[in-house]
């Protein structure tokens, strides 16, 4: 919603943090422990993947490249 150069890195780094988090997440809540391995269900797959999503989107800004108007 920024159109500058500053936010689409900071959107990045969020991002990064974004799926940091969502990995964390899902080796927590879907790893075993005492034996008792629970189910993967479609929520934590939909977190996980639109985390994944939301990375590669920061990697595809809609910028406006200015031309060089160079030497007629």
């Amino acid at each position: 919603m920024i159109p500058k150069v500053w936010a689409k890195r900071a959107n990045i780094l969020v991002a990064g943090i974004a799926i940091a988090w969502a990995i964390k997440s899902f080796i927590s809540y879907s790893g075993c422990y005492g034996g008792i391995c629970p189910e993967k269900l479609a929520g934590i797959w939909i977190m996980l993947g639109a985390s994944v999503i939301v990375l590669v989107m920061t990697f595809l800004p809609d910028l406006p490249v200015k031309q060089d108007q160079g030497e007629g």
